[in-house]
């Protein structure tokens, strides 16, 4: 007879579910240490008492036990935390987009500790009402800060100054002063700086302070969905949904 080998039970937020045969679920989770799957037999089925916890990006505690095989199966969930979105357009863009950014953003990461609790407090602060758009601004600059390709908002990416900055070159991959800007294209505003300066250097603490203007929110997601598109091959779907807006 084969022995069910139970392992600790992992904090985690559910970042994606595939159906499996007819009542069963495949599960990912991400940790402070990593991406976990299992297996979830019976939660399609409407008596399943552990269904609610593997929502999309529900916290929970999860308990896993070793199958026969091998592989991590689903012993009992419980839930710290659902996040709704109430037919709210903003809320139901950004459950779909942050879930995205996480599958995409996330395979090659060694340290998820940083990017777990980054995700934690976004979900939170949207939760308790602050703007989605503006968390999901602030959540795309800290996984891009984690994978290496941060705009540098710290001075003029072509001279190196850090006085009079005015525009933004993506193909330069940051700010730009008013003596090395090369086209009105790459002119913003100042409060649209201060805006990409504070998603990208703002600390954790802060991420819930400080909601964008609909508009710069917007526009600067789509301009950053370009930009990891075109520089970096990675295309992300759910900004489509942006033309609903």
């Amino acid at each position: 007879m084969a022995i069910r080998k139970e392992v600790k039970t992992l904090e985690g937020i559910v970042i994606r579910t595939v159906d499996f045969k007819d009542n069963d679920q495949i599960v990912e989770l991400i940790t402070r240490k990593g991406r976990f799957s299992f297996l979830a037999r019976g939660t399609k089925k409407v008596t399943s008492k552990n269904a609610s916890s593997l929502l999309m990006l529900t916290k929970g505690k999860y308990t896993l036990f070793e199958g026969i095989q091998g592989g991590l199966s689903l012993k009992e969930a419980t839930i710290e935390r659902t996040m709704s979105a109430n037919d709210d357009i903003d809320r139901i863009f950004a459950l779909n987009f942050l879930g995205e950014l996480l599958r995409t953003f996330t395979n090659e990461l060694t340290n998820f500790q940083n990017v777990y609790e980054v995700l934690d407090e976004t979900l939170k602060n949207i939760n308790e009402g602050f703007d989605p758009l503006s968390a999901c601004l602030l959540f795309f600059a800290k996984i891009l800060k984690e994978n290496g390709i941060a705009l540098d908002v710290s001075k003029c990416v072509r001279c190196q100054g850090k006085r009079n900055i005015v525009g933004l070159s993506y193909a330069d991959g940051g700010f730009i002063c008013k003596n090395d800007i090369q086209s009105e294209s790459e002119r913003k505003s100042a409060y649209e700086l201060k805006v990409i300066r504070f998603a990208f250097l703002a600390p954790i603490e802060k991420m819930g302070t400080i909601s964008f203007a609909k508009k710069t929110a917007l526009s600067l997601l789509r301009e950053w969905g370009d930009f990891v598109e075109y520089g970096f091959g990675v295309k992300i779907a759910s900004l489509k949904f942006l033309s609903a807006f």
